[in-house]
């Protein structure tokens, strides 16, 4: 082997160091939604669907974990479902619901239960609906739903809207914060994925190189100018750096992926933003 071929196949081998961490697997990764599907407590979960004055047949999440084909445990969210259907169809638990500004969905109850009902929720929207607990309600982050009486309506509003605007205040900053470390990672990623292009173009020239390199080897070694062995070689570095561009080249697809994502997570905080800031302005 001469001293070109030699200086050659040792550029080219270089690669195999460089890339041989770029394998990508594609394939095989449940979603997000999947994933918290198979990991739900269904008895939990029916004992929560029951408690926010709801039902199990008309639940988003129940019906989006079936199209992903996740077996669900009915027998445990039925029975988790009326265990949380019997503590909210109380006197008691309809006076929470008040007192937190959520509505009775006296429905769901039978057997005379929602007549003792009706009454305690009332009661204890009147104590929600009061000014001095007008601010600290603002604060939570669960916009008005106009749930209060005509009568202390305004006066709940000027103390809740205040506690309104700091929470709306506290989402923006927050969600800022969010986009600037969001366009932090998409420079890293956008980094990396300039190095990888840069290793698929030196791959491609290398490539080119060798298919030259190839051609002249294989006429020295039909005149008998070359040892067979050389051949060989050459066409185990092509075969290897074929390997090497195609890992690089799913590194750099799935570093566009990832950058989209990132994009698009960008996008929805600013969504968020601007739809915080337009409701701080209707509350001057």
């Amino acid at each position: 082997m001469n001293g070109n071929t030699m200086k050659t196949l040792s550029h080219l081998s270089y690669w195999l160091v460089l890339v041989l961490g770029f394998s990508v697997t594609l394939g095989g990764c449940s979603s997000a939604l999947k994933k918290k599907c198979e990991s739900t407590n269904w008895f939990s979960y029916g004992e929560e669907v029951a408690k926010k004055g709801q039902r199990t047949s008309s639940d988003t999440f129940i019906a989006a974990c079936e199209k992903e084909d996740v077996p669900i445990n009915h027998a445990a969210l039925s029975q988790g479902f009326q265990k949380g259907l019997n503590e909210y169809c109380t006197a008691e638990f309809a006076f929470q619901l008040g007192r937190r500004g959520d509505f009775l969905a006296s429905d769901m109850c039978s057997g005379g239960q929602e007549l003792l009902m009706k009454p305690k929720h009332a009661a204890g929207v009147l104590e929600y609906c009061q000014p001095e607990n007008a601010l600290v309600a603002g604060a939570t982050g669960k916009p008005y739903n106009q749930i209060c009486p005509k009568l202390l309506e305004p006066a709940f509003l000027v103390e809740f809207n205040k506690g309104r605007k700091k929470f709306l205040s506290g989402i923006v900053i927050q969600k800022e914060g969010e986009i600037q470390d969001l366009e932090q990672e998409i420079r890293t990623l956008e980094s990396q994925r300039n190095i990888s292009n840069h290793e698929v173009q030196r791959l491609e020239s290398d490539r080119i190189a060798l298919s030259h390199r190839s051609t002249h080897q294989n006429h020295l070694q039909a005149t008998g100018q070359q040892a067979p062995g050389t051949v060989d070689l050459i066409s185990q570095t092509a075969q290897q750096i074929e390997t090497d561009l195609s890992n690089a080249r799913a590194r750099m697809s799935q570093l566009d992926r990832e950058i989209r994502e990132k994009r698009n997570h960008q996008s929805a905080r600013r969504k968020e933003v601007r739809a915080a800031q337009a409701e701080l302005l209707s509350l001057n």
